[in-house]
């Protein structure tokens, strides 16, 4: 772990342990839930971790939301103890562009801090200071602005499963692949939107940005090339160093397809709708985390099986509302599976841009 600004800074080379330490932990609790029936006690997210990895520390960690020593420095890796669990299960999303972000920039931890404040120099580039020999050393007075990311918000991913999918050999690598894509898709649709902040949500990243507008010429290349360009001037003006471009999936095929050797700074995400084309400095990107997350799972509860507005099970009316579609673990025999954690991620400076309804 790296300090910087006050805040600590998760070390990257550990993202894949901690991400490990997530999964295990949400399956721990999972089994936990479905072997409940054969016992009739309440889920033991805790035993099942130790019975299902003895010695493996890390899932403990995070179902426990404090340290837990290991018996003997062989135990567990250090890293897994000192990471932040829940940077490097967003971190190691393969299928999120977000994910990408995530390691290309920087990664606090938010825990116990209620803001970072993260400045940024509004100066453009000059040339070295040559001094002559007793001469005086010039000083500069440069102009700062600064970005702030955080309080961390409130968010959750929901997941139901049948108690059968828990015995199954492979159990253990399907739910965490499921668990993975759910979260991938919940990453990219949040750090991509174009809402404001509220009291339960931080701003999408497009939030204020006016899209450009799109290039119309002789051929599909000739746009591409040109968007990607005005894109790419509209970043580095900005003070941007380097520049990605974020796509629909569609745009993002087309782009690798005409110009492979673009292949590695175009990334898809399909929370981006057809045509929209983002581009922006990975390395201002700034996110942090509440490093443990809270994980449990229910054989019992009953849920609204609802995706985008999830609503109470039952409201008071005239006449009262209940939820529809709604779901009995117990009726079921299946189990649902919750994980809460807290985050919140922002542009270290502003350098972003995007483009709609591009034609190519």
């Amino acid at each position: 772990m790296k300090i910087i600004l006050g805040v600590p800074i998760m070390d990257k080379v550990n993202m894949r342990t901690a991400s490990r330490d997530v999964e295990r932990a949400a399956f721990a609790a999972f089994k936990a839930g479905a072997d409940s029936r054969y016992s009739h006690a309440l889920p033991d997210p805790v035993a099942k971790a130790r019975e299902l990895w003895p010695g493996d520390q890390g899932p403990l960690v995070v179902l426990g939301k404090s340290a837990v020593m290991p018996l003997t420095t062989a135990d567990v890796p250090a890293p897994s103890i000192v990471a932040n669990p829940m940077a490097g299960f967003f971190g190691s999303l393969d299928q999120s562009a977000g994910a990408r972000l995530i390691r290309a920039g920087t990664v606090l931890d938010l825990s116990g801090f209620a803001t970072a404040t993260i400045p940024y120099s509004t100066e453009p580039a000059t040339a070295a200071p040559w001094v002559a020999e007793g001469k005086p050393i010039p000083v500069r007075d440069y102009s700062f602005a600064a970005a702030t990311v955080g309080p961390v918000k409130k968010a959750a991913l929901l997941t139901v499963h049948t108690r059968e999918a828990g015995r199954a050999a492979y159990a253990e690598a399907a739910f965490t692949a499921l668990l993975k894509r759910d979260a991938a898709r919940s990453l990219d649709a949040a750090i991509f939107a174009n809402t404001a902040a509220t009291t339960s949500a931080s701003a999408g990243l497009l939030h204020g940005v006016t899209p450009l507008p799109a290039t119309v010429a002789d051929t599909l290349e000739d746009m591409m090339i040109q968007d990607l360009a005005n894109l790419a001037s509209v970043v580095t003006t900005a003070g941007g160093h380097d520049v990605v471009f974020v796509a629909a999936p569609q745009q993002a095929a087309a782009a690798a397809i005409r110009k492979p050797e673009l292949a590695a700074r175009i990334w898809p995400s399909p929370a981006l709708a057809a045509g929209t084309v983002v581009a922006l400095d990975p390395a201002a990107f700034v996110s942090g985390f509440d490093p443990l997350p809270v994980i449990d799972s229910s054989a019992d509860t009953v849920v609204h099986m609802e995706d985008d507005t999830p609503a109470q099970i039952g409201s008071a009316g005239d006449p009262p509302v209940a939820a529809a579609p709604a779901r009995s673990m117990f009726q079921t025999d299946t189990v649902a599976v919750r994980l809460i954690f807290e985050m919140a991620f922002a542009l270290g400076a502003p350098t972003i841009a995007t483009v709609e309804r591009v034609r190519w």
